[in-house]
Formats: structure tokens, sequence, C-alpha cells
């Protein structure tokens, strides 16, 4: 395969320059970089991956087994509706990362940028600050203009200026990855696409000038694609098989040693899971993979195929180029304009603070019926986002008006026990239960938690509580306790639970017990 060579730079660069200036504009202009909540950076899925840097330069403890760090930075910060970022291991109490290290590895050099700029401009040294965050977003930007500029040499490999140009706006503009590489170019996908062009560049030089230096390259981007992402490294061990297949025999050992670093560096990920699991593979994954999302990294494969199909519309009738044109030109301004919306929309989003307890992470804290559970995601309780013109509401369960007693021979309220798809199937689906508490006598020995519990496959996938006690019970009164829920990507047979559930020694009574289910509008989905 012989690379071409020699092209001006004209149309191409000038296409190149255009996206990068729209995707740094963009970014700078809707800059959460400090808005203590969801908004910011550092926030929802990015902070899974995220997590691992200032768990492994500040504080040393990849395994969480001080969670004290972890609960200031959601208190301070709140980066999350729903601590879901480690699983809980029942050894020593310790974590376990949810996210695998790929991309806390591509962010160290941005992290110990921005960990400088905090000690010389006094801002706090805990990972998440003004400097991290604008820090970590600026790595994002690099790495997304330098996935652009590589995409444009592998076109200009094989095309014109004019068809490499087309192709390279259509990939960025007319898919989802404008939005993730201006956005959200912490999340995997956006790292991904400039990880697997790279291994098109380097694969293509490689069967050029076959070389150790070449072949090291290609099997180190490799190892790092299963880093970011274990299951996109599927496609790795096909791919080496044809880079064999491409080259004659007598370059078998290049093949080997580019194999033989694509295994040692994805061994990182599974030395550290049997560090902390006694396990070389754990299933980490909090969430299911996004639905949009999970083909961005395979635009990078696309840009061969992608670049042909437009050279094959170069040939057509003018009337059908227009008709493609005018096509893409939708498509790309309904993205741009869908990504702009959102961000508007998550300007004003969470106006209330969200409020982070301890996570339970005990199991004398898990009702006697739930011990069997495998694992746990901890939880945290939050507050909903304060936009009711966003969701829809209606109560699931409630006990009321009447009262119902418990003491130390009715440990557990009737509760709510039934499958998840019976109330919603929406993606996105926030409970809020609530319960009056009163006890008649001493608020000293009265002890309990409002539950809510999410089951699947028989096991608590999470479990969540709000307490009450002699400190917060005040007797002859209705006192009135809370407990919201978020769930996320429910699956089919997701079963619901929520009680209350007495520990005390006393006697309490309860009455309007219930149960509200969130859901989000159909047309409309704040993210």
């Amino acid at each position: 395969m012989k690379l071409k060579s020699g092209h001006p730079a004209s149309l191409s660069l000038k296409t190149f320059w255009l996206l990068c200036a729209g995707l740094v504009l963009l970014r700078f202009i809707f800059p959460p970089f400090e808005t203590h909540d969801v908004t910011a950076f550092l926030s929802w899925e990015v902070f899974s991956h995220y997590l691992w840097l200032p768990a492994f330069f500040i504080h040393d403890d990849l395994g969480i087994r001080d969670f004290a760090w972890v609960e200031q930075l959601l208190r301070q910060y709140q980066p999350l509706i729903g601590y879901r970022q480690a699983i809980l291991q029942t050894g020593d109490g310790g974590q376990v990362l949810s996210a695998t290290m790929g991309v806390a590895v591509m962010f160290t050099p941005f992290f110990m940028t921005g960990h400088l700029a905090s000690l010389l401009l006094g801002f706090p040294t805990d990972g998440l600050s003004l400097p991290y965050q604008v820090a970590i977003a600026a790595g994002g930007l690099c790495y997304s203009v330098l996935g652009i500029w590589i995409l444009r040499k592998v076109l200009l490999s094989y095309f014109t200026e004019k068809i490499s140009a087309l192709t390279m706006a259509g990939i960025v503009l007319a898919t989802g990855y404008f939005d993730l590489a201006a956005f959200h170019g912490g999340t995997p996908e956006s790292l991904l696409f400039t990880l697997w062009v790279l291994l098109l560049f380097l694969s293509a030089r490689f069967l050029s000038r076959p070389s150790y230096g070449l072949a090291a390259a290609t099997g180190l981007t490799a190892g790092l694609i299963f880093l970011v992402r274990p299951f996109d490294a599927i496609l790795v061990v096909p791919w080496f098989v044809w880079l064999a297949f491409r080259l004659s025999g007598k370059h078998a050992h290049l093949i080997v040693f580019g194999l033989f670093l694509f295994i040692f560096t994805a061994s990182f990920q599974f030395v550290y899971w049997k560090i902390y699991t006694g396990r070389f593979y754990f299933n980490t994954a909090a969430f299911p993979p996004g639905s949009f999302q999970t083909f961005i990294p395979i635009l990078g494969l696309a840009a061969i195929p992608a670049g042909y199909f437009i050279r094959y519309l170069a040939g057509l009738k003018p009337i059908l180029q227009g008709l493609f044109l005018l096509v893409f030109c939708f498509v790309s301004g309904w993205n741009m304009a869908h990504a702009v919306k959102v961000q508007v929309s998550l300007s004003h989003f969470n106006q209330g603070p969200a409020k982070f307890f301890y996570p339970y992470n005990h199991e004398e804290a898990i009702p006697p019926a739930q011990r069997y559970f495998a694992r746990s995601y901890l939880a945290a309780e939050t507050e909903l986002p304060d936009h009711p013109e966003w969701f829809q509401t209606r109560r699931i369960f409630s006990l009321r008006p009447a009262l119902f007693r418990m003491n130390e021979g009715c440990r557990f309220s009737p509760w709510i026990d039934a499958p998840l798809s019976d109330f919603s199937k929406k993606p996105w689906i926030g409970l809020r239960a609530r319960v009056l508490i009163c006890c008649d006598g001493p608020a000293e020995g009265n002890s309990g938690n409002l539950v809510v519990s999410h089951i699947r496959d028989h096991k608590a996938l999470n479990w969540q509580g709000t307490p009450f006690n002699g400190k917060n019970l005040k007797t002859g009164k209705w006192n009135e306790f809370t407990l919201n829920y978020i769930i996320h990507d429910p699956q089919k047979n997701d079963i619901l639970n929520a009680y209350v559930w007495y520990t005390g020694n006393q006697q309490v009574f309860i009455r309007s017990f219930s149960v509200t289910l969130y859901e989000i509008r159909d047309d409309e989905y704040p993210r």
C-alpha cells in the first residue's frame, strides 16, 4: 500500500481549521467549569473515568479503602446524581473503580498540568477545582483536534483535496461526533475516535514500511483502545490477523512484537482487577453502552468507505449532488442546533444543590432479606432536578390514610415489590419515597431507614436508605422523611422495592408512606 504525498495545503487544511475553530469556540461559549453541580465538565460519566487520577496521584488509594476523600468531593462539587463510580467489595470494605483506566491514562499529562496550576494559583489541589476542570477540557479538545488532523492525513493518502475535505466535514458534522468532541471530550467515545483513526494511519504506514517502531506504535495504540473500552478490542485481534495476511511471512516477527505490546498494555487493567478483587477479570460495567454513542469510535474506520462513497457521488448528475448536499446540510445543522440546545438547557439545570449522604457500605446496614446480593453499587441520596416542566409524575404506591405501628415484633412496613416495567419503560426514572413517622415516647431507642432498592437477577443492584433515629425524631410530632432515587437504563425484569425498615427497640407509627414516579416527558430529555 503506497501512501500518496505532496498534496497542496488548500481545501482540506482550511476545512480542518474551520472544524477545529468551531469545536473550540462552542466549548468556551458554554464553559461550565466551576458550577459545582452536574453541568461541570468533570461530572457524570467523565467523573467515572477521571476518578482514577485523584485516587492514584493525590490519595494513593486506587482501591478506595478510605471513602472520606471521595465523599468530600461529592459534597463539595456535586458532580453526580447517584454515586455508582465504584463497586463495593466485601473483603476489606474497599471499592473497585467501575470504569477502566484508559481515559485516565490519556488525560494524565493534562491532570498534571491542572495540578501544577492549582499549586501555583492557590486553588485546592483536590482534583476537581477550576484548574483541573479547564485542563481536562482542554485535553479533550486537543485529542479531538488530533483525531481530525490524523483523519485528514489518512484521507489525503487515498483521495483528492475536495473529496478529503467533504469526507472530513461529513464525519465530524453529520454525526454525533461534533457534540461529543465539543462538549463531552472527556468521554471514551471522542478519545476512541482518535485512537481508531491513529490505528488506521499507523497500519497504513506499517504496511508501506514495516519496522519495529511502527509495530510498537500500532501495538501500544491497540492496547490503549482496550484500556479505554475493553469491548472495542474485539476488533484488535482480527486487525493484527489482517496485517499479517497483507505482509509476507518474513515480517511475522514484527506482527508478533506488536501483538505482544498490545497484550502487555492491556494487562495493566487485568493486574488492577487481580490486586483488588482476587480475579483477573471483573465485570465493573455499571451502565450498559449508550445508544447512539457506540458507533462513534467506528467513524474512524468509516473514513475510507465514506471517501469512496463521496467520490461516487462526485460522478453523479448535479441534481443528485445537490440533493445529497441538502441532506448533508440539514443533518449537520440539526446536530449542531441540538447540541447547542442541550447546553443552553443545562446552563439552567439543577438550580437546587444536590445533597449527598454517606453510602451504606456495611453488611449490617442491609436488611436480612437482601444479604444474598453479590455486589452493591454504592449510592448517594440526591435532589431530583428542579425542573417540573421536564417531568410527568404519578404516585405508584401509597399507604394512606392508614396508620401503621412498628416495633421489635414488626420490623418491616407494607412495601412495594413489583417489576419496574409495570410503572415505566423510560430510560431515566426518578423516584421519591416519602413517609411521616411519629414516636409517642422518648425518641432514643427508635431507629430505622426509609429504603428504596433496585433488584436485578435476584441481587440488589443498588440499595439506598434515609435513616431516622433519636437525633432527627421529635416526640409527639409527625416527622417527614424523603428519599430520592435515580435509575438509569432499567431492564425489563428489574424489581423495585420500597419500604420502611425499623431497627429500634421502642415503638413508632408511620402514615402517608408513598412512592412517586418521575418520568422525563417525551418532548424533553435533559442530558
